[in-house]
């Protein structure tokens, strides 16, 4: 999916692209990436309900978010591979530039992914953020 100013892309391991979709997305084990974030959230890995998302969030004494635990699951090597060979199938059927380098983005970050060093998010459990990745999104990159 895309817009001029970002695009969301979904690489699904097992899933047929006929089946249902939720939410915008489709069902299966597999990736999301959003091109303004710039990490991963690992879908339909393990069982992520809105409940585990509730139960990682940390208040202070107030009631605000002082902190959000980390993911509580593990990415096998051999996962990340899986990946990764869908992530390169995506980009050989790449045409724009914009898609060439969003999907060298996204293998990009499952090669430097540590599977058992995930954060959480809402949507599940993701990489890091690269800090250390130049800011510009490469959706929009020209």
């Amino acid at each position: 999916m895309a817009k001029d100013s970002w695009a969301s892309v979904q690489l699904v391991v097992d899933s047929n692209c006929e089946d249902k979709r939720g939410d915008g997305y489709l069902d299966g084990r597999g990736i999301s990436y959003f091109s303004f974030q710039d990490y991963l959230v690992f879908r339909a890995c393990w069982p992520w309900t809105p409940q585990d998302w509730s139960d990682l969030i940390v208040f202070d004494d107030e009631g605000m978010i002082s902190n959000i635990l980390e993911c509580p699951h593990v990415l096998s090597k051999e996962h990340i591979i899986e990946l990764r060979l869908i992530a390169a199938q995506a980009l050989a059927k790449a045409t724009t530039d914009a898609e060439k380098r969003l999907l060298a983005r996204i293998d990009q970050r499952l090669a430097a992914t540590d599977g058992g060093a995930l954060s959480s998010g809402q949507a599940g459990c993701r990489s890091s953020r690269d800090k250390s990745s130049d800011s510009q999104d490469l959706w929009t990159l020209r």
